[in-house]
């Protein structure tokens, strides 16, 4: 399964590492991860918020699953993605403790 991570970021200084926490937890699952934590591995240069969001959803778009790590629910993005993944009917896996 494609699994998508969504969680926290602004605001939370050890986010990357909690994110890849996850992915590496999820990965010995033997699931393959979307980590929008190393997006900026990907993408050279400053992006604004709104930007950054629309590559996340079309991540999103390709996923199997979404993981919510915990604190989602205080994430504007998080929030948002997890409505996209409801709308497109991704398997929610909550409570990956990181």
């Amino acid at each position: 399964m494609i699994v998508f991570i969504s969680g926290p970021i602004a605001g939370v200084p050890d986010y990357k590492e909690k994110f890849q926490a996850a992915a590496d937890l999820l990965i010995a699952q033997g699931h393959t991860v979307v980590n929008p934590a190393n997006m900026d591995a990907v993408i050279d240069g400053e992006l604004s918020y709104g930007k950054i969001l629309d590559f996340d959803l079309a991540l999103l778009a390709h996923c199997d699953a979404i993981c919510l790590l915990p604190g989602w629910q205080h994430s504007k993005g998080a929030k948002g993605e997890r409505v996209r993944a409801r709308e497109l009917r991704l398997v929610e896996m909550e409570g990956v403790d990181v």
